[in-house]
């Protein structure tokens, strides 16, 4: 859009549109000729705007009482009475009447060029327009109305069923009421869509970490039984060494007979390889004694 349309959009002149985008708050689109500036970052400069409108003015329902005062300063200076027989007129409250020669404060339109640019910030523009004209413009429609087509149109904050709107533009038509209901709920359905969506990828995340803690466990207890079964196959099957040392009857080899041996075999490799033979026992002779 153009410079025109986001000043429109964000309730601001062009000029200060231009301004902010010399100060890098929007960024011009275009490369030659007009000046161009994406919606997306219009709109973000619009919420940006109205926060700290809001944090100046956190009392939105006596913000709009003083833009209401501002727009139509005669009726702060008059209130309206109901008579006896049901007829109203509008009494004087004391405040100050300008007197002759004397020009009155500036009212409706014309009291735009004086309100605090915090006001089509905080409210939107379109309220703020539709409140500053004439009620005798509308001729008896609704003022909600008017501003809610002027915002579809342009763009920027449509009224909503709040106090301050309410002290702006009046009481809003039965189509409207009905028109916000029916938003409330589509809102209050989308909302408990969005938790029930929510709530279902929760436990499906969750039933995931389970699912792989469960795994990452039945893998280590696997892996567990297969190193205890490895270590009781190599403790059921001991070594030579150790089925030698367990036969019944046969003990180890002294260190002494090892050592000897093995000298005798360093000396005379023929006495390690010759076998041995074995003398016959030797018979002893009876003797006979004589008487």
């Amino acid at each position: 859009m153009n410079a025109a349309a986001a000043a429109r959009r964000l309730g601001v002149s062009e000029p200060a549109v231009r301004k902010m985008m010399s100060a890098g708050r929007l960024h011009n689109r275009a490369r030659t000729g007009p000046a161009l500036v994406a919606s997306a970052d219009v709109d973000r400069v619009m919420t940006e705007r109205r926060t700290e409108a809001l944090g100046r003015h956190p009392d939105t329902m006596a913000f709009a009482r003083q833009v209401r005062a501002q727009l139509w300063p005669e009726e702060a200076l008059t209130r309206e009475v109901v008579l006896a027989d049901g007829r109203t007129e509008r009494w004087a409250t004391g405040g100050y009447y300008p007197a002759a020669g004397q020009v009155a404060p500036a009212s409706g339109r014309e009291a735009l060029r004086t309100l605090t640019p915090d006001a089509a910030a905080v409210f939107g523009r379109a309220a703020v327009e539709v409140a500053a004209t004439d009620p005798k413009a509308f001729a008896g429609s609704c003022r909600f109305c008017f501003a809610d087509t002027s915002a579809r149109v342009h763009g920027g904050l449509r009224p909503t069923d709040a106090p301050p709107y309410r002290v702006l533009l009046g009481e809003p038509c039965a189509a409207d009421v009905q028109c916000w209901r029916a938003e409330g709920e589509s809102r209050r359905q989308e909302v408990t869509r969005l938790r029930i969506t929510e709530e279902r990828a929760r436990r499906s995340a969750e039933q995931d970490r389970t699912r792989r803690e469960f795994r990452a466990a039945q893998d280590a207890a696997r892996t567990a039984a297969q190193r205890l079964q490895s270590a009781t196959q190599a403790m059921s099957t001991p070594r030579y060494a150790v089925r030698r040392q367990l036969r019944p009857g046969a003990g180890p080899p002294s260190a002494t007979r090892r050592f000897r041996a093995g000298s005798a075999s360093a000396r005379c490799p023929r006495a390690a390889t010759a076998t041995p033979t074995t003398s016959a026992p030797r018979t002893r002779r009876a003797t006979v004694r004589r008487p």
